[in-house]
Parts: structure tokens; sequence; C-alpha cells
């Protein structure tokens, strides 16, 4: 995907290296200097606010909340549940190819309480919805993990040709799933997986997993020199919020801030 791939190479994660880019450009063509030292100079405040500080955490935080994760004993949940949706997100499709089984990267929690959840309702259909690839291999990111589950001993249906999240939606509703699915996919993705569900005349029931922060112990806690750290949870945190933006602006979602429901 395009989009994705241009946030690995533009966003914060990266900043970094072009900061550096722009340092040699600065060295080598003297004139530049002067143009440079603003975006230069901003640049590095953000990386080091973003490295150095738990803005990564701050930011990400707010979307993990939003949905907590469901007492699936509690009275609303009482009638069956009939179909579990995972959304794909932390398969490696080209690792995947070399070694012909399913290799996870971040997120793989999405694969493995999918499979708990169908154990724990074995009438329920259980989906992996997804549609990325590797363009030099065949195979598709859900139908690894259909593999993956196969191995596990648990029966599961794909649906591909869905390779972002308002698709992921649209490809479920194509498919004549209704009620209240359990949705799978990361806390952080949640708000904006739900306003798409909702959008495709879906209401799911959050199933939040993935979390990128601890509980609230105070206010100093979230502090920790783990720049690499932090700079890759205020990358997770922008893109998501980017995304938000951009679905809701785009007429995608007409939710931007969905609320439980």
């Amino acid at each position: 995907m395009l989009n994705y791939q241009l946030w690995r190479a533009f966003g914060p994660t990266s900043w970094p290296i072009w900061l550096v880019v722009l340092g040699m450009i600065a060295l080598l063509l003297p004139r530049s200097r002067r143009a440079l030292r603003l975006p230069m100079s901003l640049g590095t405040m953000l990386v080091l606010m973003l490295a150095l500080t738990p803005m990564g955490v701050w930011l990400i935080r707010p979307l993990e909340d939003r949905f907590p994760i469901p007492d699936l004993r509690a009275a609303r949940l009482r009638t069956p549940v009939n179909d579990i949706i995972v959304l794909t997100g932390p398969e490696q499709t080209s690792f995947s190819a070399r070694s012909g089984r399913g290799e996870y990267g971040e997120g793989a929690e999405r694969v493995i309480e999918g499979a708990a959840l169908a154990h724990q309702f074995p009438a329920a259909n259980l989906w992996i919805v997804g549609g990325v690839r590797d363009p030099h291999f065949p195979r598709y990111d859900w139908q690894w993990t259909l593999d993956t589950w196969s191995r596990l001993g648990v029966h599961a249906n794909g649906i591909g040709a869905t390779a972002d999240t308002w698709h992921n939606a649209w490809g479920v509703k194509r498919a004549g799933i209704g009620g209240r699915p359990l949705l799978v996919t990361s806390a952080w993705h949640m708000p904006r997986a739900i306003a798409a569900f909702r959008a495709a005349g879906i209401n799911p029931i959050a199933y939040p997993v993935d979390f990128q922060t601890g509980p609230r112990r105070g206010r100093f806690a979230d502090w920790h020199l783990e720049p690499a750290s932090n700079l890759d949870r205020s990358d997770v945190a922008l893109h998501e919020w980017v995304g938000l933006v951009y679905y809701y602006a785009s007429g995608r979602i007409g939710e931007f801030w969905p609320h439980q429901r």
C-alpha cells in the first residue's frame, strides 16, 4: 500500500535520517545553510521532544482508552456470539514466504486472541480480514493467518481484497456479516475501526488487544529514557491520529471520535 510506504519513508521514525541528510546538504552546499537552518532546528526539536518525553504515550493512551476490554460474561453479551472478526496487521508476508509458515511482528496478539476466542465461542464463525502482500510473493496476509490457525486446529474463514480499515469494514458487510460481531484489532486502532464498521452499517463489540501503554500510575511513571521506543510509539500514535482525520475529512466515517454503544 502506497500510504504505508510513504509513512515508513517520511514518518517520525525516519526524521533523524532526514535530519542527517539535510545536515550533509548544508555541509556540501554552504549556500543552502541559511535556508536549511529553520527546518533543521524545528525538526531537531521535534525529534528530541518525541524521543525524550512520553509524548507517544500521551498521544496513544486516549486511543487505547476509548473502548475498554469487554466482560464477555456480562448480561449484554449473553446472546450468542455468532462472528469473531480479526483484522490483519502483524503478518510479515515476506518473512512468511521464506519460512513457509506465518511470521508475525508487533500486534501478533490479534492472531493469538482470535484463536483463543474461537475456543471460547466454538459455535462462532472466526474471520480474518485483510488484503496486503509483498508484491514479490503471491500469498496475502490473511492467508498466512488462516494457515497459522489451521495448524493450531482452529477453523476460520478469510475475507480478502480489503487493503485498509475502510475496505475491511465493507468487505465484512459484503460477506453478509451483521448483528454485533466481536471485532479484534489493536487497542490504538480500535476507534477508527469501530467508526469504519459503523459507517458500513455494522455495530461490532470492540475487543481491543496489543496495548502499547500500561495503566496510569502517576504523573512521572510514563517517563523513560528509551529514545527509540518513545519515537516508535509516537510514530504509531501520529499515524493513527492522521488516519482518523483523513477518514473523517474524506467522508469515509461519520464519527471522528466514536462512543461506546
